[in-house]
């Protein structure tokens, strides 16, 4: 394709044209792009390839920021304050951000990586930074729906790994910490260290209520901030996907997530499967 991600990676088409021509039976889709979008599953798979993630409809209800969130309202998950869904323009936004106070973050609904996503201390900035984020965000992910949230300053950003096949079968491989950052993008990742029994039971307990009640299939990340003044957890989103991050929880638990994204696609059970968290990992990662 061309320079830009809308010519080459997000291009489904050519992507399905290339898997058809080499005979593709099973398409593992990385870690960015058309990984999380489920128009690009759907497709893949109404042409009987078998697409190496989980179903369409937990991707659509967790892939876009705006429905996981309120799916986690349904299910009783602290969820950090802001607007319910998509907005529908920058004086929706601005009444919300009266409401909650400022300050506040302006996201992408189907963001990643950083990118659409920026804090507004004051009213007087939140107009423009709402088309300009509603931009960033069109170009990147060919979707421009933003929402908002109540900026939280002390706080860390931890992850859950999780796995789960056909049958049921849900495994936490452990927690992850990535809240060393630089302009929202992931700086240093490694293995959850020094929290507090009551956080890391919270956190394997909504992770969990998440993926059984969204029938989740395969790798994923459900993501939280921990508000360290308040002392609490909140969900953030969910990556229906595999991550940049992920070896982290491989190197400490041994279990290789790409062979069991495969195996779970193939239909196979997670029952036996042993996790036994050892040892410390960090990824460091060079923008």
């Amino acid at each position: 394709g061309g320079n830009t991600p809308d010519e080459s990676y997000l291009n489904a088409l050519s992507v399905l044209n290339v898997a058809e021509n080499e005979g593709t039976d099973s398409l593992h889709p990385g870690i960015g792009f058309l990984s999380e979008n489920a128009s690009f599953a759907e497709l893949i798979r109404s042409h009987g390839i078998n697409f190496i993630g989980p179903p369409v409809s937990s991707m659509e209800t967790m892939g876009n920021k705006s429905n996981a969130i309120n799916t986690a309202k349904r299910l009783k998950i602290p969820v950090v304050p802001g607007s319910e869904g998509a907005l529908a323009n920058s004086s929706e936004a601005s009444n919300v951000a009266e409401y909650i106070g400022y300050p506040v973050l302006i996201k992408a609904a189907h963001g990643g990586g950083g990118k659409g996503i920026a804090v507004v201390e004051q009213s007087g900035q939140l107009e423009p930074m709402f088309f300009r984020m509603s931009k960033e965000a069109l170009n990147a992910f060919g979707n421009g729906d933003l929402y908002l949230e109540k900026f939280i300053r002390s706080l860390r950003h931890l992850e859950v790994q999780v796995l789960r096949d056909l049958r049921g079968n849900s495994h936490l491989l452990g927690i992850r910490d990535c809240s060393v950052q630089r302009n929202y993008q992931k700086l240093i990742e490694e293995s959850a260290f020094d929290l507090p029994q009551k956080i890391e039971d919270q956190l394997f307990k909504y992770s969990r209520k998440l993926i059984d009640e969204i029938d989740y299939v395969g790798a994923g990340t459900v993501e939280f901030i921990y508000d360290l003044g308040e002392q609490k957890i909140y969900f953030m989103e969910m990556n229906t996907r595999l991550q940049v991050e992920h070896p982290v929880s491989e190197m400490v638990t041994g279990v290789d997530l790409v062979d069991k994204q495969f195996s779970v696609a193939k239909g196979n059970s997670l029952e036996a499967l042993e996790v036994r968290p050892n040892g410390h990992a960090m990824e460091l990662r060079i923008n």
